[in-house]
């Protein structure tokens, strides 16, 4: 018997949270690459917009949405530990990244990370 089904969770559940976090995942790495195609693009509105809604929870659907049009999705997108030395990359073309922080998963102690989408701003 699986753990899930020790749980009482049926495996169609557990299948389907293991699909969306491998789709999520896929989403996650497409996005933090260095490509310009339509996929990258995508993969980084994607990623952008879930961690908005997750961790910016007392955001409306237009100040998400303007939120988004402050990103520039020709750049990689990351969810990063905001508090790591390296989340704040080096300039491309002149621009540093910007780190939006997350609002429902605030550190608690010093050493917790600090949840945070990384991108570039919009010309």
């Amino acid at each position: 018997m699986s753990s899930a089904q020790n749980q009482g969770t049926p495996d169609l559940l557990t299948a389907e949270a293991e699909r969306r976090a491998a789709a999520w995942q896929a989403d996650a790495t497409l996005a933090a690459g260095s490509g310009k195609t339509p996929e990258h693009i995508a993969a980084r509105q994607r990623v952008a917009r879930q961690f908005i809604e997750l961790h910016l929870p007392d955001k409306t659907p237009q100040q998400i949405d303007q939120i988004l049009a402050g990103i520039d999705f020709s750049q990689p997108v990351q969810v990063v530990n905001g508090a790591e030395k390296n989340a704040r990359a080096k300039p491309i073309w002149g621009r540093a990244p910007q780190l939006l922080e997350s609002e429902r998963f605030k550190p608690a102690k010093p050493e917790d990370p600090i949840y945070a989408l990384k991108s570039y701003p919009a010309r």
